[in-house]
């Protein structure tokens, strides 16, 4: 397959808070001819065709911003529990998994119409999922599902089947291991297990790279309490 260009995928522990954790430059496929709806503008003007949801070239992928303080012991289990081969990205709260490249810019501008609407949220992290093959923590908050119910709305006529279902935020900290190997951790978390809460500051945009992820775009919950200014949005 004719290959077009190559992107830089930007380290782990970078400027911009990147998940991934090592510097990989991959090959990007040119757009297939069933995609060319996707011109410049098209996105402007009308919603994807139902059968062209899924075929996108370009995976966007958002997550929740978590105060780096808050995301750390999270991020140090993921290091110990994963598999090192399997491991590209930093521990993360994905929103939804597949939004097309192709609209990034009308993408940006609802990510940033509904970040004016809310502050920076307090969530619990309420309990441990064994997933079968790894291990994740709980998230409940009103809010951040209010934030995601908002954007599920304006995102409707782009999102696959995954992202149609209902939203169980969590954050993964195994993954992909055998079911022993995941037995024995959800065991040990769960007898020290205490409720507690991160702060959720914001959206990020990752463009998806077949395994790392790059940056596109940090959005910040900009809704001050008593006041209708909100604050600029970061790039």
């Amino acid at each position: 397959m004719p290959r077009q260009h190559s992107a830089s995928v930007v380290p782990f522990g970078g400027p911009t808070a990147s998940p991934t954790t090592t510097g990989i430059s991959l090959k990007i496929r040119p757009m297939p001819r069933g995609l060319r709806g996707y011109r410049k503008g098209h996105c402007e003007s009308q919603p994807l065709r139902q059968d062209a949801r899924l075929k996108t070239c370009q995976p966007l992928i958002l997550t929740a911003r978590i105060d780096e303080r808050d995301l750390e012991p999270f991020d140090h289990l993921r290091r110990e529990n994963f598999p090192p081969e399997r491991n590209f990205l930093r521990a993360h709260l994905t929103m939804f998994h597949r939004l097309p490249g192709e609209c990034l810019e009308r993408i940006i501008k609802i990510l940033e119409e509904i970040a004016t609407k809310h502050g920076q949220i307090a969530a619990e992290v309420n309990g441990i999922r064994h997933l079968g093959a790894g291990v994740s923590f709980t998230i409940n908050s009103p809010e951040i599902n209010q934030v995601h119910a908002e954007l599920k709305s304006a995102f409707s006529t782009w999102l696959g089947g995954q992202d149609m279902q209902r939203w169980q935020p969590h954050i993964t900290v195994q993954n992909k291991v055998s079911r022993p190997t995941a037995d024995a951790l959800h065991q040990r978390l769960s007898r020290g297990f205490k409720p507690g809460t991160v702060t959720v500051k914001g959206m990020d945009l990752w463009r998806y790279m077949g395994g790392p992820w790059t940056f596109e775009k940090a959005i910040n919950f900009s809704k001050l309490s008593g006041s209708g200014r909100s604050s600029s949005v970061t790039s």
